[in-house]
């Protein structure tokens, strides 16, 4: 492959050939070669999100009702619902789906439940549901007492999540 890119002569020169990246976004990032006083900057670009996107409902969309019960019950399936779940709730997705997730989830996984009903609280405050959210919150206080989920910190970030949310006008 070939294409023409703009070359900087730089003031400053550069002992070994460089190659870097910079000005990286969710879907772009620019790669930078420098040697001696020559700088060449490209962006490559790809559809992260969408090649994401796909792979989260096609995970989730195989654990549908025409999935075997002992299937959609395993702890794999709570754990694909889960990770949707926070893909939704980190990048601001499809957020109602996320929360939806976020309840098949528990009720596949009722032991570790306090981490997708932290989830679910904070999908749900960005959804404007803060009622909902404080409830979801302190689901996930009060599950969050195992000696595990308080050993990875996941009592502190509930309890300090529910204190934000009843902070909030």
């Amino acid at each position: 492959m070939r294409f023409k890119v703009p070359v900087t002569k730089m003031t400053d020169t550069v002992e070994s050939f460089e190659i870097s990246f910079v000005n990286i976004t969710d879907s772009t990032a620019s790669v930078r070669l420098e040697w001696e006083n020559t700088r060449i900057d490209f962006t490559i670009k790809d559809e992260i999100h969408k090649k994401l996107q796909a792979l989260i409902f096609m995970r989730t969309s195989e654990l549908d009702e025409t999935t075997p019960q002992n299937q959609r019950d395993s702890s794999f399936a709570g754990v694909n619902y889960w990770q949707a779940a926070v893909y939704c709730e980190f990048y601001k997705y499809n957020m109602e789906k996320g929360v939806e997730w976020c309840n098949k989830s528990m009720n596949v996984l009722p032991a570790t439940a306090f981490q997708p009903a932290l989830v679910k609280a904070k999908l749900l405050l960005h959804l404007n549901k803060k009622t909902e959210a404080i409830e979801a919150a302190v689901v996930a206080v009060n599950m969050a007492t195992s000696p595990i989920a308080k050993q990875r910190g996941f009592d502190k970030q509930a309890e300090d999540f529910l204190k934000k949310i009843m902070e909030i006008n």
